[in-house]
């Protein structure tokens, strides 16, 4: 699946960069390297095809927090795991998920609090958690080994 401007990505999100990456090295290396920018409470969205990379570039964010990237595995069948390092990072997959009731069913919104950085793949199967997002992550196929990946950055609210 890919990010769609009018689904997720709209006008309150700027285009933060765009990358290509040429093995999972190198995905989970440009990871380790935007996880910098991450904020507590960043909500991050991951879409892309299945196999594309989501949790390969998941496992490079961890990293960068203290967490072994071998202890990373996709959540999707048990929905989330937790990551305790530096950051506590809860990590959702959504692949299974049909609407968003069976998120608010096991404390979704509890959840988010809880964490210091969110980290959601398939995020664009559930339209009622888009305003939840601040990062959205498109990673897509050029090559069997080659990944396009186009990071989306919530613009931030100015006050007058």
């Amino acid at each position: 699946m890919k990010i769609t401007r009018k689904k997720i990505v709209n006008k309150n999100f700027q285009l933060y960069k765009e990358y290509k990456t040429l093995s999972p090295i190198g995905t989970m290396t440009l990871a380790q390297k935007i996880a910098g920018e991450f904020k507590n409470g960043d909500v991050v969205g991951f879409a892309g095809p299945l196999g594309s990379g989501k949790t390969c570039f998941i496992k490079g964010i961890v990293r960068k927090f203290g967490i072994k990237s071998k202890e990373v595995s996709s959540p999707t069948f048990v929905l989330l795991r937790i990551y305790k390092g530096k950051k506590n990072i809860y990590h959702f997959d959504l692949y299974r998920i049909k609407k968003y009731e069976e998120l608010e069913n096991i404390g979704y919104r509890e959840y988010l609090t809880n964490a210091d950085i969110t980290l959601i793949e398939w995020a664009d199967k559930v339209e009622e958690i888009n305003k939840d997002f601040n990062w959205m992550i498109n990673i897509n196929y050029i090559s069997k080994k080659e990944r396009k990946i186009t990071i989306y950055k919530r613009m931030e609210k100015v006050c007058h």
